[in-house]
């Protein structure tokens, strides 16, 4: 095996590969290890997409990791989070409010939890 600065030249093409495409990532300042969360927010009578939900990750400590809002088609993603044990929060105008927990994030993995909400009335 040959190191040349941050590329490393094997005689193996896939170990090769494997770390060529690890620089790359890093030269392009994604984190190599992070982990990622998205889903889609609804009603949960008429599966009709909530633009707008207030999305809220919070790790095992309660501390927030991420924060956001849903787009236009009622999904939210958030990239590059801690690899962790978490809980979401999602709030909606004239919903009720609703905690999702002991959802684990691993590095490297998405992962989706779609989320229905029950109108208050």
């Amino acid at each position: 095996m040959l190191v040349t600065g941050n590329l490393v030249l094997s005689s193996s093409p896939i170990q090769r590969l494997s770390t060529i495409s690890k620089n790359a990532v890093m030269m392009s300042g994604l984190p190599v290890d992070s982990a990622n969360l998205f889903g889609q927010v609804t009603d949960k009578d008429t599966g009709d997409t909530l633009c707008g939900a207030s999305i809220v990750v919070k790790d095992y400590t309660n501390a927030v990791i991420a924060s956001g809002a849903t787009n236009l088609l009622g999904m939210y993603d958030f990239n590059n989070l801690p690899e962790t044990i978490c809980t979401i929060e999602v709030y909606y105008p004239g919903y009720n409010p609703q905690h999702i927990g002991n959802i684990e994030l691993f590095s490297g993995y998405y992962t989706q939890v779609n989320v229905a909400l029950e109108q208050n009335l």
